[in-house]
């Protein structure tokens, strides 16, 4: 494997293992968020709060999912970053990007619906610090751009690698070169 490709391969790989690493961070920031919750149980406002339960609870498994689904680029990234290093050149490394650009791309929409609610809900009151809010907000936002490059790298990179394997299996099966005869004989 040529040495671009193993770079780019092994960026790659790092993506992923970056995705998981976000999307973990996130979960846990937003569950730390909601112990902080302030929100008073009165009578007059108990639907509105079971409201904001109900959509919180759909934010929290909308987290997990995406969480589970960036496991996967996790595996995934590192078997390309293993791979990149050894320099082997299998059609396991081409799948394993087919599956990082399949799950990197529903994650980053589960995110993006998650950021959405969690934004649309006014979610500042929930914990007790704006830079709470902030930071859960700069997290998935981080989250979404790891996931959209990790999309662009792994397609750039399973182009490249679908090349490189063409050009070994035609290498593979080309005929031998003639016998050398000497010259003018």
């Amino acid at each position: 494997m040529e040495k671009g490709l193993r770079r780019l391969l092994g960026a790659a790989g790092w993506l992923g293992i970056a995705a998981f690493v976000f999307a973990a961070l996130l979960f846990v920031l937003f569950i730390l968020g909601l112990q902080f919750w302030t929100q008073p149980l009165d009578a007059d406002v108990a639907p509105a709060v079971l409201a904001l339960v109900v959509l919180y609870a759909f934010c929290i498994a909308a987290l997990a999912v995406g969480a589970v689904l960036a496991g996967v680029c996790l595996g995934a990234g590192i078997y390309q970053v293993r791979a990149a290093a050894k320099g082997e050149l299998r059609r396991r490394v081409s799948t394993m990007c087919v599956l990082v650009i399949v799950f990197s791309v529903i994650a980053l929409a589960v995110t993006l619906l998650f950021l959405i609610f969690f934004h649309s809900l006014q979610s500042g009151f929930l914990f007790l610090t704006g830079a709470a809010y902030g930071a859960v907000a700069a997290v998935g936002a981080a989250l979404c751009a790891v996931c959209a490059a990790a999309v662009v790298l792994q397609a750039i990179c399973l182009s490249r690698l679908r090349r490189a394997l063409k050009a070994q299996q035609a290498a593979m099966y080309a005929p031998p070169p003639p016998p050398y005869t000497g010259y003018g004989g």
